[in-house]
């Protein structure tokens, strides 16, 4: 029983170590796809983008950001985020804070990126050409005379 118990172990082990490798290469596969992908897409569609992301742990964070950079150094870019929930590694402001986020932090958000409208989102200072819509998809509707939609 122990035997087959430190195998599963080991296949566990075996298991994960290949799939962090995995995520890995595609971080930087998506890294350096992402950092074309706006220019293409601005291209094509012009510069008034409206950005849907899928909610939680799932965002394609690189591609998000790349956008977000874009349009927050040329105001000329109208980028509109449509998300159901934006998540950032959690701050902690003591020692008890870090004792108790720091290990959960390490194991939910290792390898993701923080999304980079976080934090002036949160202080309410992004710029005037960005927005970022939060919540279900029932407040996403526009109404077609809003000429911001």
């Amino acid at each position: 029983m122990l035997a087959e118990i430190r195998a599963l172990q080991s296949d566990l082990h075996h298991a994960l170590r290949y799939l962090r490798q995995t995520a890995e290469t595609n971080m930087v596969a998506n890294r350096f796809r992402s950092r074309k992908a706006p220019a293409s897409s601005i291209e094509r569609i012009g510069r008034r983008i409206h950005l849907g992301t899928p909610p939680g742990l799932g965002k394609p964070n690189h591609l998000v950001n790349e956008f977000f950079r874009r349009a927050r150094e040329d105001p000329r870019i109208e980028l509109r985020i449509f998300t159901a929930l934006t998540l950032a590694p959690p701050h902690w402001d003591n020692d008890l804070g870090r004792r108790l986020l720091e290990p959960l932090s390490e194991r939910l958000f290792a390898g993701y990126p923080k999304l980079e409208y976080f934090d002036p989102l949160r202080r309410g200072t992004l710029p005037d050409n960005i927005r970022v819509s939060q919540g279900s998809p029932a407040r996403f509707q526009c109404k077609s005379h809003d000429a911001r939609c």
